[in-house]
Protein backbone atom coordinates (compact mmCIF):
# COMPACT_ATOMS: atom_id res chain seq x y z
CA UNK A 1 0.00 0.00 0.00
CA UNK A 2 2.82 2.39 0.90
CA UNK A 3 4.55 1.64 -2.39
CA UNK A 4 1.37 2.36 -4.33
CA UNK A 5 0.77 5.59 -2.38
CA UNK A 6 4.36 6.70 -3.04
CA UNK A 7 3.91 5.97 -6.77
CA UNK A 8 0.69 8.03 -6.88
CA UNK A 9 2.34 10.97 -5.10
CA UNK A 10 5.39 10.79 -7.38
CA UNK A 11 3.21 10.67 -10.50
CA UNK A 12 1.12 13.62 -9.34
CA UNK A 13 4.16 15.67 -8.41
CA UNK A 14 5.88 14.99 -11.72
CA UNK A 15 2.82 16.15 -13.63
CA UNK A 16 2.66 19.36 -11.60
CA UNK A 17 6.31 20.30 -12.06
CA UNK A 18 6.70 23.48 -14.06
CA UNK A 19 8.87 23.51 -17.15
CA UNK A 20 11.31 26.11 -15.91
CA UNK A 21 13.44 27.89 -18.48
CA UNK A 22 16.70 29.71 -17.70
CA UNK A 23 16.86 33.49 -18.00
CA UNK A 24 19.95 35.69 -18.22
CA UNK A 25 21.36 36.37 -14.76
CA UNK A 26 20.90 39.75 -13.15
CA UNK A 27 23.80 42.19 -13.31
CA UNK A 28 24.37 41.36 -9.63
CA UNK A 29 24.91 37.70 -10.57
CA UNK A 30 21.62 36.18 -9.41
CA UNK A 31 20.64 33.12 -11.47
CA UNK A 32 17.06 33.23 -12.74
CA UNK A 33 14.58 30.72 -14.09
CA UNK A 34 11.15 31.32 -15.62
CA UNK A 35 7.93 29.31 -15.84
CA UNK A 36 6.22 30.35 -19.13
CA UNK A 37 2.85 28.91 -18.01
CA UNK A 38 2.53 30.95 -14.83
CA UNK A 39 5.07 33.75 -15.59
CA UNK A 40 6.69 33.07 -12.22
CA UNK A 41 10.37 33.91 -11.87
CA UNK A 42 12.62 32.32 -9.26
CA UNK A 43 16.21 32.92 -8.23
CA UNK A 44 18.89 31.02 -6.35
CA UNK A 45 20.32 32.76 -3.28
CA UNK A 46 22.87 30.96 -1.12
CA UNK A 47 21.83 27.68 -2.71
CA UNK A 48 18.14 28.22 -1.94
CA UNK A 49 15.49 28.62 -4.65
CA UNK A 50 13.01 31.38 -3.90
CA UNK A 51 10.66 33.71 -5.83
CA UNK A 52 12.35 36.76 -7.27
CA UNK A 53 11.36 39.76 -5.17
CA UNK A 54 9.10 42.44 -6.55
CA UNK A 55 10.64 45.40 -8.30
CA UNK A 56 12.96 46.21 -11.18
CA UNK A 57 15.86 43.98 -12.15
CA UNK A 58 18.39 44.68 -14.89
CA UNK A 59 19.71 41.54 -16.57
CA UNK A 60 23.23 40.89 -17.78
CA UNK A 61 22.07 41.32 -21.38
CA UNK A 62 20.91 44.87 -20.62
CA UNK A 63 17.18 44.15 -20.57
CA UNK A 64 14.97 45.21 -17.69
CA UNK A 65 12.68 42.75 -15.90
CA UNK A 66 9.81 43.94 -13.69
CA UNK A 67 8.37 41.60 -11.07
CA UNK A 68 5.02 42.20 -9.39
CA UNK A 69 3.69 39.72 -6.81
CA UNK A 70 6.33 37.27 -7.95
CA UNK A 71 5.12 37.43 -11.56
CA UNK A 72 7.02 38.80 -14.57
CA UNK A 73 5.04 41.72 -15.94
CA UNK A 74 4.86 41.59 -19.71
CA UNK A 75 4.83 45.27 -20.48
CA UNK A 76 7.33 48.10 -20.74
CA UNK A 77 6.27 50.02 -17.66
CA UNK A 78 8.40 49.89 -14.56
CA UNK A 79 7.07 49.94 -11.00
CA UNK A 80 3.67 51.15 -12.24
CA UNK A 81 5.25 54.36 -13.49
CA UNK A 82 4.37 55.77 -16.85
CA UNK A 83 6.01 53.92 -19.75
CA UNK A 84 9.07 55.67 -21.08
CA UNK A 85 12.17 54.58 -23.00
CA UNK A 86 14.83 52.88 -20.90
CA UNK A 87 17.62 53.88 -23.26
CA UNK A 88 19.36 57.16 -22.64
CA UNK A 89 20.63 58.71 -25.85
CA UNK A 90 24.39 58.60 -25.96
CA UNK A 91 25.76 62.13 -25.82
CA UNK A 92 29.44 61.67 -24.99
CA UNK A 93 32.24 59.85 -26.77
CA UNK A 94 33.22 56.30 -25.89
CA UNK A 95 36.52 57.66 -24.56
CA UNK A 96 34.69 60.02 -22.20
CA UNK A 97 32.48 57.13 -21.06
CA UNK A 98 35.57 55.00 -20.44
CA UNK A 99 37.17 57.71 -18.32
CA UNK A 100 34.00 58.20 -16.31
CA UNK A 101 33.54 54.47 -15.82
CA UNK A 102 37.15 53.93 -14.73
CA UNK A 103 37.57 57.07 -12.63
CA UNK A 104 34.07 57.29 -11.19
CA UNK A 105 31.55 60.05 -11.81
CA UNK A 106 32.71 61.76 -8.64
CA UNK A 107 36.38 60.94 -9.20
CA UNK A 108 36.44 58.40 -6.37
CA UNK A 109 38.86 56.18 -8.36
CA UNK A 110 40.96 59.01 -9.78
CA UNK A 111 44.22 57.51 -8.50
CA UNK A 112 43.67 54.03 -9.95
CA UNK A 113 45.70 52.57 -12.81
CA UNK A 114 42.49 52.04 -14.80
CA UNK A 115 41.64 55.71 -14.50
CA UNK A 116 45.14 56.78 -15.55
CA UNK A 117 45.04 54.67 -18.72
CA UNK A 118 41.49 55.77 -19.53
CA UNK A 119 42.42 59.44 -19.10
CA UNK A 120 45.39 58.87 -21.39
CA UNK A 121 43.12 57.49 -24.12
CA UNK A 122 40.72 60.38 -23.62
CA UNK A 123 43.62 62.81 -23.99
CA UNK A 124 44.67 61.15 -27.26
CA UNK A 125 41.08 61.41 -28.48
CA UNK A 126 40.78 65.11 -27.70
CA UNK A 127 44.12 65.96 -29.30
CA UNK A 128 43.61 63.82 -32.41
CA UNK A 129 42.56 65.22 -35.75
CA UNK A 130 39.15 64.44 -37.21
CA UNK A 131 40.41 61.52 -39.29
CA UNK A 132 42.25 59.95 -36.37
CA UNK A 133 39.41 60.26 -33.85
CA UNK A 134 37.43 57.40 -35.34
CA UNK A 135 40.28 54.96 -34.76
CA UNK A 136 40.75 56.06 -31.14
CA UNK A 137 37.00 55.98 -30.54
CA UNK A 138 37.00 52.36 -31.69
CA UNK A 139 39.79 51.57 -29.24
CA UNK A 140 37.77 53.14 -26.44
CA UNK A 141 34.68 51.10 -27.35
CA UNK A 142 36.75 47.93 -27.19
CA UNK A 143 38.24 49.09 -23.88
CA UNK A 144 34.76 49.50 -22.40
CA UNK A 145 34.33 45.73 -22.68
CA UNK A 146 37.76 45.02 -21.21
CA UNK A 147 36.80 45.19 -17.53
CA UNK A 148 39.94 43.34 -16.47
CA UNK A 149 42.36 46.03 -17.61
CA UNK A 150 39.95 48.97 -17.36
CA UNK A 151 38.33 48.05 -14.07
CA UNK A 152 35.08 49.97 -13.48
CA UNK A 153 35.06 52.22 -10.45
CA UNK A 154 32.55 50.81 -7.92
CA UNK A 155 29.41 52.86 -7.41
CA UNK A 156 29.87 54.46 -3.97
CA UNK A 157 27.14 53.71 -1.36
CA UNK A 158 26.54 57.43 -1.03
CA UNK A 159 27.00 58.92 -4.46
CA UNK A 160 29.15 61.99 -4.96
CA UNK A 161 26.12 63.56 -6.62
CA UNK A 162 22.87 63.68 -4.65
CA UNK A 163 20.00 61.96 -6.47
CA UNK A 164 16.75 60.26 -5.55
CA UNK A 165 18.41 56.88 -6.13
CA UNK A 166 21.28 57.57 -3.72
CA UNK A 167 18.67 58.82 -1.21
CA UNK A 168 16.78 55.55 -1.73
CA UNK A 169 19.97 53.60 -0.96
CA UNK A 170 20.51 55.61 2.22
CA UNK A 171 16.89 54.98 3.24
CA UNK A 172 16.94 51.22 2.66
CA UNK A 173 20.58 50.35 3.39
CA UNK A 174 21.22 52.79 6.24
CA UNK A 175 23.70 55.63 6.46
CA UNK A 176 26.50 53.18 7.26
CA UNK A 177 25.21 50.16 5.33
CA UNK A 178 23.84 48.51 8.47
CA UNK A 179 20.89 47.07 6.48
CA UNK A 180 22.88 46.07 3.40
CA UNK A 181 21.76 42.41 3.67
CA UNK A 182 18.07 43.25 3.14
CA UNK A 183 16.18 42.82 -0.12
CA UNK A 184 15.11 46.47 0.02
CA UNK A 185 18.75 47.56 0.10
CA UNK A 186 19.68 45.21 -2.74
CA UNK A 187 16.89 46.53 -4.96
CA UNK A 188 17.74 50.16 -4.13
CA UNK A 189 21.36 49.49 -5.08
CA UNK A 190 20.24 47.90 -8.35
CA UNK A 191 18.33 51.08 -9.20
CA UNK A 192 21.33 53.23 -8.26
CA UNK A 193 23.58 51.13 -10.49
CA UNK A 194 21.12 51.50 -13.36
CA UNK A 195 21.02 55.26 -12.85
CA UNK A 196 24.83 55.34 -12.70
CA UNK A 197 25.13 53.50 -16.02
CA UNK A 198 22.68 55.93 -17.61
CA UNK A 199 24.55 58.98 -16.31
CA UNK A 200 27.76 57.73 -17.92
CA UNK A 201 26.26 58.75 -21.26
CA UNK A 202 25.05 62.24 -20.35
CA UNK A 203 26.79 65.53 -21.00
CA UNK A 204 25.18 67.06 -17.91
CA UNK A 205 25.58 64.70 -14.94
CA UNK A 206 22.88 66.60 -13.04
CA UNK A 207 20.31 65.69 -15.67
CA UNK A 208 17.67 63.20 -14.52
CA UNK A 209 17.56 59.79 -16.15
CA UNK A 210 14.55 57.45 -16.45
CA UNK A 211 15.80 55.57 -13.39
CA UNK A 212 16.21 58.82 -11.43
CA UNK A 213 12.52 59.54 -12.02
CA UNK A 214 11.60 55.99 -10.98
CA UNK A 215 13.48 56.44 -7.71
CA UNK A 216 11.57 59.66 -7.10
CA UNK A 217 8.26 57.88 -7.70
CA UNK A 218 8.93 54.90 -5.43
CA UNK A 219 10.79 56.68 -2.62
CA UNK A 220 7.65 56.77 -0.47
CA UNK A 221 6.90 53.05 -0.94
CA UNK A 222 7.89 51.85 2.54
CA UNK A 223 6.58 48.34 1.83
CA UNK A 224 8.94 47.68 -1.07
CA UNK A 225 11.75 49.91 0.20
CA UNK A 226 11.63 49.39 3.96
CA UNK A 227 13.41 52.10 5.94
CA UNK A 228 16.53 50.93 7.75
CA UNK A 229 15.78 51.44 11.44
CA UNK A 230 18.86 49.77 12.95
Amino acid sequence: MRIMLFFVILTFTSGAVAEWRPLPSTQQGYELRYDPDSSRVETRINGEIRPLWDGVHRLENGRVLRIQNGIAVRDRSVMQSRPEPRVVREEVSACEMLARKSCGLGGSCATSESCRHAQQLLGFYKEAGYGERGRIEKQCREALDDTQFFKPCPVPPQSAYATACSDLVAKSCGSYGQCKATESCDLAQQLQNMEYDEKLMLLNLKQKTPTTRQCEEVFGDDELFSPCLR
